[in-house]
């Protein structure tokens, strides 16, 4: 079933005050207005109008029902509102074309967590640079463009394709993540200092990756259509670090047990 918009007070204050003085506010048919937002809208004796010029299937883009609203003006649709402005809004941002959302959308903090895991790789690769750590850092390259083609699929809204890490299929990166001690002789394990630098970073770089996994949940769990290509892939990267601090300690990298 498609996501139906549910119209607050608060969205249509900013709305209102996007749109300036009005005395007519238009909503799509499949709107939900919210008791205190017709509240709003009765004190200020501004009629409610269910749009009908545009009769397009639920699953219609939203820039598609913008442009038959106001094809001569208004070049920005805020999503959620049934809204078409010429300027963008400070609070808002693009999600994808003409559609924009608000900065605090969970859509929007995902990218963000995207972008702080790809800034978090080029540190560790960095700190790594200066060693003999050609293998890891091989396997960090393949891990960044991962990351990267994810953040492609969900800005362009395209389907993500099964990836393979270390030369191993998603699936295998699961099977060693449960049983590290079946295929790489270690067992699970939690770092410590004594470890050293490397793997501390690469920790760092786990949880990361968890923090994000947690922020695709965020934005895409009971979301239709959903993403649950992307909620897989980013469990399986979190997956893929986890296997790279076990072939650490086992001396992979190094051959001197991953200090």
């Amino acid at each position: 079933m498609p996501q139906k918009r549910l119209l607050t007070e608060e969205a249509l204050r900013d709305a209102i005050r996007l749109k300036g003085e009005v005395d007519s506010f238009e909503i799509d048919a499949d709107t939900i207005v919210t008791p205190a937002a017709r509240t709003f809208l009765a004190d200020r004796r501004i009629r409610l109008v269910t749009r009908s010029c545009c009769e397009t299937p639920a699953s219609a883009p939203a820039t598609e029902t913008a442009a038959c609203a106001d094809a001569d003006g208004p070049t920005f649709v805020l999503e959620g509102l049934g809204v078409t402005v010429r300027e963008k809004p400070e609070n808002y941002t693009h999600l994808r074309g003409n559609l924009l959302v608000p900065k605090t959308d969970a859509r929007i903090r995902f990218r963000g967590k995207l972008d702080s895991l790809e800034s978090t790789i080029l540190i560790v690769q960095a700190r790594l640079a200066a060693k003999n750590a050609t293998a890891l850092l091989r396997d960090l390259d393949e891990l960044l463009a991962v990351v990267r083609t994810i953040l492609r699929a969900e800005v362009l809204d395209v389907p993500l394709e099964p990836f393979a890490l270390m030369g191993m299929t998603e699936e295998r990166i699961r099977e060693i993540s449960h049983d590290p001690k079946g295929a790489l002789g270690i067992g699970h394990f939690m770092p410590d200092r004594s470890m050293g630098e490397d793997m501390a970073h690469l920790n760092l770089l786990r949880t990361e990756v968890r923090a994000a996994e947690l922020a695709a949940c965020d934005a895409f769990c009971g979301r239709e259509p959903g993403r649950g290509d992307i909620i897989r892939s980013m469990n399986r990267l979190s997956s893929a670090v986890y296997v790279m601090m076990c072939r650490l300690k086992s001396g992979a990298f190094y051959g001197n047990g991953g200090r």
